[in-house]
């Protein structure tokens, strides 16, 4: 058989346990998570029978694809990746060696997307916070419901580490977050609109004021003392005559 051309049409970008597949977007660029499993698929049915082997390259990190049967007959290269650590724009090459030496190479581009984040701020500086729980929920015919991250081998609701990050892979369509911490404002944001299936928002959270969290009893407890000593006072000037209440007015005056 002749060469089929290798294209980016021909490939699979699959991820959140083989329940998502990524499109590439304009200019051939897609957005990932970062240090998140990436599966990297091509059809041996979509290529010429004399491919003697399939590689990619992310950067200067090179993968050999596997061919392996499927279901049905049809064979499958792949390999599996980890997404780089680092936000930025990767080149990511696909190219095939044949069985004559030659080589065909298509490109595009892997844009590694920074994780969401929950912070604060203090003095007009941004500080992350630990131990928030973060809640996806998906707008569905206008109900509002908890996504099932479980499908996707990810978990939803999600409490975030010392670097206050999180993220998700998830079906396109409307969504709403929720935060929770202790000692924080509880919020959910308004909705938004998800078309590169992830979910990497920014939340800002707002601290209890103390006044409400740790100073608001003492403050009712000094009140209570006060109101109690001068009801102790009037009591006792109830008590005593007239002329003996002026006296000790005076005396307090002197």
């Amino acid at each position: 058989a002749g060469k089929v051309k290798l294209t980016t049409d021909k490939l699979a970008f699959v991820v959140a346990g083989g329940n998502i597949v990524l499109s590439l977007g304009g200019k051939g660029i897609l957005d990932v998570l970062p240090d998140t499993k990436l599966r990297i698929e091509v059809s041996a049915d979509e290529l010429s029978d004399t491919v003697e082997s399939l590689q990619t390259s992310i950067g200067s990190d090179v993968y050999l694809l596997h061919l392996a049967d499927q279901q049905g007959g049809n064979a499958l290269y792949f390999t599996d990746v980890i997404t780089p650590s680092t936000p930025q724009l990767f080149v990511m090459n696909v190219w095939a060696e044949y069985v004559d030496g030659s080589q065909e190479t298509v490109s595009s581009y892997l844009n590694v997307l920074p994780l969401g984040d929950v912070y604060q701020v203090i003095d007009d500086e941004e500080m992350q916070l630990s131990g928030v729980k973060v809640t996806l929920s998906q707008v569905i015919n206008g109900s509002l419901i908890v996504w099932d991250g479980s499908p996707y081998d990810q978990y939803n609701p999600f409490i975030t580490g010392s670097n206050g990050t999180f993220g998700w892979y998830v079906p396109n369509g409307t969504y709403r977050l929720t935060t929770d911490a202790d000692h924080f404002l509880s919020s959910t944001s308004s909705e938004f609109v998800v078309n590169n299936f992830i979910v990497n928002r920014r939340v800002m959270m707002v601290a209890i004021p103390l006044l409400q969290e740790e100073e608001s009893p003492t403050l009712i407890e000094s009140t209570t003392q006060m109101v109690q000593t001068f009801s102790s006072v009037f009591d006792n000037i109830l008590e005593i005559p007239v002329t003996q209440t002026l006296q000790q007015a005076i005396g307090v005056l002197r």
